[in-house]
Formats: structure tokens, C-alpha cells, sequence
């Protein structure tokens, strides 16, 4: 039995159907323009053989069926269907049933992208203990509605570091996430934490994080206070922060290095040389280089050696 083929008469795409659909009206599969198909023309003597309808075949270019044509069953009533391959991803008409067919072989569907995460609103003074307990929690939202509050909460947000003493033990899990908050603050941070500075540990640790000329120069006072503890401590923000300033304390943690009874200082000391030295070599280096020169240009002669005679 031949097949019945011809142009869309919508989008000229070549189409090929069995005599089981001639006489019938259907979608074109690309365009879905309706198409009137003739009636069949056969002889009265003829009985019609019964010929189970079979699915739209897009035949493509030479009426043949291509190495490429896509080949699957309709999911409802399993006829076989044939479509080119440029059909990959739409949706065709079943001929047989009239289920919508999604053509298998498209791109996938784009991933399903998370919602963004909605603004947080400026909170009242009110809640502003609230969010920071929550921040001490590690509140990522929390964080964020109280940054909209401005340089106002930077106050509540160091007294949030619940530190009062060098010598509270180093376990304050909940002052990090602060710190963290006061370093996206930047230098509004700094005049506030300095205040702070032989109270709270965390002070000393975010100015060397937030590392401005300010806080370096801060720090590096701390360096000849009489209390052992706060020369570790601030040596140890020192070896935090990024800064051409740094290079200013590189004497006075050498002279630490030399003068301390301390095993903590000079080991805090040696740590933040070391972490210095890593992040500036040339200019250590351009010290090392003119205090050899001075040393040159000294008046002390060399001993002369005579050839003896």
C-alpha cells in the first residue's frame, strides 16, 4: 500500500501519510495548519483492506527516510512514528489518538533557578539585640538586616563580641560571625574597635582583618604597652593584616624579637615577621639590602696585608 506524499501547503514542509488517512483533515505536525486530504479513489469491486492507521511520517529531502530521522512510540497508543530530526523538542499530534507528543532528542529544559533570597527590611532599634543574638548563631539574614541599619549599630555590634578581659578563654564562637559582619564595615569599624582595644580579644583580630593604614598604626602602638598579653595579641592581628603599612612595624617586632622574656610574644612576633615577609619580600628585602650598603660605606679600612721581603 503507497504512502500519499505532498507539501504542506502552510510551511511547504514534504509530509508523507498512508491511504488509512486520506479523505481526513489534520494538523501539520511542524506549522499545526489544518490540511483537507483527498479522498481515496478505488474501484466498487474493491473491498477496502483493513489497514491499521499509522503515524505522520516526516519524510525530509529525496522522500526517503534519512540515516538521522528520529524513531519513537507514541505513549498512549504505541503506534511507531518517524520525524525528522530537526523536529527534536516540539510538540506533535498524535494521527492515531491525538495525544500532544513531546519529540524526544531537544535540549533539556533549563534548570529551575532558585528564587532569589528576598531584601531584608531596616529593623527597629528594637530588634536590634534580637538580630545580633541571631548573628552570634551564625544568621546569615541576620547579618544582612543589620548592615541596612548603617554605622549606627556598629556600637551594638562590638558590644555583641561579649569580651571583656585578654584573658577569656579563646572559644568565642559566636564573636567570629561579628567579626565577620564588622569587616564587611570596613574603616566605619575602626575608631569604635580601637575603643575596645585591652578588652576584647576579637577587637584586635578584625583591625588587623580590616588592615587600613588606622588600624595598623593602632596595632603597632600596642606593641609597646607593659602588659605581655596585649603585645601577643596585637602581634598576632599584625600577622592578619594586608597593608603597605605593615612595613612600618617591621622594626619595632624585630626589636620584640630581641627583648622579650615572653615565649608567647616572641613566637606571636616571629608569626607576623614571617607573614610580612610573605606578603612583601621586596620591600624586606630593600631593607636588608641598604643596611649592608650602610655598612659599606662605614670608615672602618680593611687591615692591609705587606708582602714580605
Amino acid at each position: 500500500m503507497s504512502d500519499l506524499k505532498f507539501n504542506c501547503p502552510h510551511c511547504q514542509q514534504r509530509l508523507g501519510l498512508p491511504e488509512a488517512a486520506f479523505g481526513r483533515t489534520i494538523p501539520c505536525p511542524c506549522c499545526k495548519g489544518h490540511i483537507r486530504l483527498p479522498e481515496l479513489q478505488k474501484p466498487q469491486a474493491e473491498a477496502p483492506e483493513p489497514t491499521p492507521p499509522a503515524a505522520l511520517r516526516v519524510i525530509g529531502v529525496g522522500l526517503k527516510q534519512q540515516r538521522d530521522d528520529l524513531k519513537f512510540a507514541c505513549p498512549t497508543c504505541a503506534v511507531h512514528i518517524v520525524i525528522a530530526e530537526r523536529a527534536a523538542g516540539k510538540k506533535i499530534t498524535c494521527q492515531r489518538c491525538g495525544t500532544r507528543i513531546l519529540v524526544p532528542g531537544g535540549p533539556p529544559p533549563p534548570a529551575a533557578q532558585p528564587a532569589p533570597a528576598p531584601m531584608p527590611e531596616r529593623p527597629e532599634p528594637h530588634q536590634i539585640p534580637e538580630l545580633i543574638e541571631k548573628l552570634r548563631r551564625g544568621d546569615e539574614q541576620a547579618g544582612r538586616a543589620l548592615i541596612m541599619t548603617g554605622e549606627s549599630v556598629i556600637p551594638a555590634l562590638i558590644e555583641g563580641f561579649k569580651e571583656h578581659a585578654l584573658d577569656e578563654p579563646d572559644t568565642n564562637r559566636g564573636a567570629d560571625y561579628v567579626a565577620n559582619l564588622l569587616v564587611k564595615c570596613g574603616a566605619a569599624s575602626v575608631q569604635h574597635l580601637i575603643a575596645k582595644l585591652g578588652k576584647s580579644r576579637h577587637a584586635y583580630l578584625t583591625l588587623g582583618r580590616i588592615g587600613s593604614e588606622e588600624a595598623v598604626h593602632a596595632l603597632a602602638a600596642e606593641l609597646s604597652s607593659c602588659n605581655w598579653r596585649r603585645v601577643e595579641v596585637a602581634c598576632e592581628a599584625l600577622g592578619l593584616a594586608a597593608s603597605p603599612a605593615l612595613q612600618t612595624v617591621v622594626d619595632p617586632l624585630q626589636k620584640l624579637l630581641k627583648t622579650t622574656r615572653s615565649g608567647e610574644v616572641y613566637s606571636a612576633a616571629a608569626a607576623a615577621l614571617a607573614a610580612i615577609q610573605q606578603r612583601y619580600p621586596k620591600s624586606l628585602d630593600t631593607r636588608a639590602l641598604s643596611l649592608q650598603e650602610k655598612v659599606a660605606q662605614s670608615k672602618i679600612t680593611p687591615l692591609k696585608v705587606m708582602a714580605a721581603r
